[in-house]
């Protein structure tokens, strides 16, 4: 009989044990897994691309109205990040007309930041929009995959 009551005294206590080793929610909720770290970093944003500009622009500074004799023409080339390439200027003029001082043709083997000043001085029997002055500037990057061209003239349109 001894054996019987240890039964019954050992039965509970065993149930009560195995009651006490399993977990109240792991038979009624699935657990879900947790992704793994990331072994490849975040892309970084992207920065939106440069804007274009022009290597250089050019102003022609010269009296409003064309004058009879000697005209002062002076050209203002502005490069804000300097210009590596060769950059040509150059003056074409009327039949009629002469270039005093200045040169006509003038190479440069790059452009500095900031601005480059040329005066030329011409004259003329007269000057008209029809046959006028013609300032060109013209660039090209040392490797030939791009270039640059601005041209002023005087006197221009309507100036006269």
């Amino acid at each position: 009989m001894r054996s019987t009551r240890a039964l019954f005294v050992l039965l509970p206590l065993l149930g009560y044990l195995a009651s006490c080793n399993q977990r109240k929610d792991s038979a009624s909720k699935p657990v879900a897994a947790e992704p793994a770290p990331s072994t490849t970093p975040a892309p970084e944003p992207t920065r939106p691309p440069e804007p274009v500009t022009a290597p250089f622009t050019v102003m022609l500074q010269a009296p409003d109205k064309a004058v009879k004799g000697p005209v002062e023409l002076s050209i203002d080339i502005d490069s804000q990040k300097g210009f590596a390439g060769e950059t040509e200027i150059s003056v074409q003029l009327p039949k009629a007309a002469k270039l005093v001082s200045g040169a006509a043709n003038e190479k440069l083997q790059s452009l500095p930041q900031g601005k480059t000043t040329r005066t030329f001085k011409i004259t003329a029997p007269k000057l008209s929009a029809d046959d006028p002055v013609r300032i060109v500037v013209e660039g090209r990057d040392p490797k030939g995959t791009f270039g640059a061209r601005a041209e002023r003239v005087y006197p221009e349109r309507g100036s006269e």
